[in-house]
């Protein structure tokens, strides 16, 4: 049976800002200042749809209003591989189908000399962090300051793709199912887990007592990571945690302080208008952070017990655990990191805590596109690949367009 290294984690500390430091987190983050600085509204990991109701995932997209009905709206990718003429001539076909005034790569490795004039040509500019944007690298491409894990599948594809032909060979007595699984992938999705200490005030008792727990969202969307079942799920009624605007951060953290403090206290404490206020609060509180009581609020701690760390499912199911992201090859796809690790650490520090680790898991998954009516439409099937267990509550962000094509390109046909 294959080791667990759990129990011999040695994880180096990541305190407030210093997480941004890692590459791609501190160019996107200088980025975001810089844009916030000149006005623009921003949208991280954000879905911008297209012709044909197709939309494209932007790490990036800033928004901003001259005048009064005029917007401008930018979006911008950052590439951690090298840049080709094929990764420019994707680009190039998505800037002709969406409502976007400018296209914008943000190239954090080489760039082919023919791949960068073809993207000027027809109007995509790329720019380098170190070159363009006179960031300096010894800064932003220093190591990590979080480890990363990998768990493998306690099955192999083969047994997975039983799984899934199981699924799709049932028939009843009056329809005949006509569907076939197209293609089947091993798929790696990052986790960002943070072992953090709370604060938590007791207003009544007037005493304050030192919480431990664990925080875990899903590294592609930033939707908090819950227990399902015996294995793990996304928790959609609580919406996303990595698009905090930084009003509600403050506003959080204005709360926090107090224990319990009155709606009229905070407006007047934070300069904020009742009804912008009203509507912050309204936020907070769908994604269980708050109660409010009337005029009154508070903080809900409540939402900790929420939470499920992906190590301690893998140590249940004796599934191996490794340091380090996993490779990728045909039948293996490893998801990259895309949500903003700052925001996480922002809302920690908000609830009056300390965020003490922080690490990555690249939790497994067995992907299949099942095609049913002549091929005509297909569906997503998503297999824990841990669990065995089916994982509906992660389809939402399986089904983006970038990752289906991942899937067809890399996967196995059976």
């Amino acid at each position: 049976m294959a080791s667990n290294v759990e129990d011999t984690i040695d994880h180096k500390n990541v305190i407030g800002e210093r997480v941004h430091r890692n590459g791609y987190e501190y160019v996107r983050t200088w980025i975001i200042s810089r844009l916030k600085s000149q006005g623009f509204s921003i949208h991280t990991n954000y879905p911008v749809l297209g012709e044909g109701r197709v939309s494209h995932i932007f790490d990036i997209v800033a928004e901003f209003a001259p005048i009064p009905g005029a917007l401008l709206r930018i979006g911008f990718i950052l590439i951690r591989d090298n840049i080709n003429l094929d990764t420019v001539e994707k680009y190039i076909a998505w800037k002709s189908e969406l409502p976007l005034d400018k296209i914008v790569i943000v190239a954090l490795k080489e760039v082919d000399s023919e791949a960068f004039e073809l993207a000027k040509r027809y109007g995509i500019d790329i720019v380098r962090p170190t070159e363009d944007l006179n960031i300096d690298k010894s800064i932003w491409s220093k190591e990590r300051f979080y480890e990363e894990y990998h768990i493998e599948p306690v099955i192999g594809p083969e047994q997975a793709l039983k799984i899934f032909y199981k699924k799709t060979n049932k028939s009843s007595i009056l329809r005949r199912n006509k569907s076939r699984i197209t293609h089947y992938t091993l798929i790696f999705v990052p986790l960002v887990v943070l072992d953090i200490h709370i604060a938590e005030k007791d207003i009544v008792r007037e005493e304050v007592s030192v919480v431990k727990g664990k925080l875990v969202f899903d590294g592609l969307e930033g939707y908090a990571v819950v227990k399902e079942g015996f294995s793990i799920g996304l928790d959609e009624v609580l919406g996303k945690f990595s698009d905090f605007s930084t009003e509600a951060i403050t506003v959080l953290k204005k709360i926090s302080e107090e224990g319990t403090v009155a709606i009229t206290d905070i407006e007047e404490g934070l300069g904020v208008s009742k009804e912008k206020l009203r509507t912050i609060l309204g936020r907070l509180s769908n994604k269980s952070l708050l109660d409010i009581f009337g005029d009154m609020v508070e903080v809900r701690y409540s939402i900790l017990s929420k939470f499920v760390d992906p190590l301690t499912i893998a140590k249940v199911k004796n599934a191996p655990i490794h340091r380090g992201a996993p490779t990728e090859s045909k039948g293996r796809i490893l998801l990259p990191l895309r949500t903003c690790i700052t925001r996480f650490v922002d809302l920690v520090e908000a609830l009056n805590g300390k965020t003490e680790k922080i690490y990555i898991v690249y939790y497994p998954f067995y992907a299949a596109i099942k095609s049913e009516n002549g091929e005509k439409t297909s569906k997503l099937l998503i297999l824990d690949g841990i669990t065995l267990e089916e994982k509906n509550s992660f389809y939402k962000i399986f089904s983006n367009l970038d990752i289906l094509e991942k899937i067809k390109e890399k996967g196995l046909i059976p």
